[in-house]
């Protein structure tokens, strides 16, 4: 009798955990599972552009990783010596109804060395299973990435100052 009670507990353990991540619905219906994969952003001519790559890691988690084109790491010339950065990588964590998002990136020179840390926050939603759509979003800049730490550490400033980027959207790579 024990034994079937301990092999009860243990699947219903695994099926909580798995239906957690795998079974439940994003708010239009999609599932929250088809999230992994990669994804693109492309707002049209001269935009910044994007590919990320969202892997699974369980319990509401993904891991990110994304690359970006078209943007000015220079900052409109406020850090004249950035020319690239590396990808951003970070955590998204379900919330409810949403994806809340971290991404970090930071922005180098010729040589390698970081002018700046890139901190973007904010939460998605799936729209359905080849869309997802960023419904908020900031961008939080350090200028001292010697001496900042983007997890602890106040943002020297955010893009926008206030509120939120309007929406833009992700589609799946097929």
């Amino acid at each position: 009798m024990m034994r079937k009670i301990n092999i009860l507990i243990a699947v219903f353990t695994i099926l909580l955990g798995a239906g957690w991540q795998v079974a439940e619905a994003g708010p239009h219906g999609a599932g929250f599972r088809n999230l992994a994969g990669s994804w693109i952003v492309d707002a049209g001519p001269g935009q910044i552009k994007t590919v990320t790559t969202y892997t699974p890691l369980g319990r509401g988690k993904w891991g990110a990783v994304e690359s970006v084109f078209n943007f000015d790491w220079t900052l409109g010339g406020m850090f004249p010596t950035a020319t690239h950065a590396t990808t951003l990588n970070g955590v998204l964590q379900r919330n409810n109804r949403t994806i809340d998002f971290t991404l970090i990136s930071y922005a180098l020179d010729d040589n390698e060395q970081a002018v700046y840390i890139l901190k973007a926050t904010g939460n998605k939603i799936l729209v359905d299973d080849d869309t997802i759509s960023v419904e908020n979003l900031v961008f939080h800049f350090y200028d001292m990435p010697e001496e900042h730490n983007p997890i602890t550490d106040p943002a020297t400033f955010t893009v926008p100052a206030e509120g939120t980027f309007p929406p833009v959207h992700e589609y799946r790579i097929q």
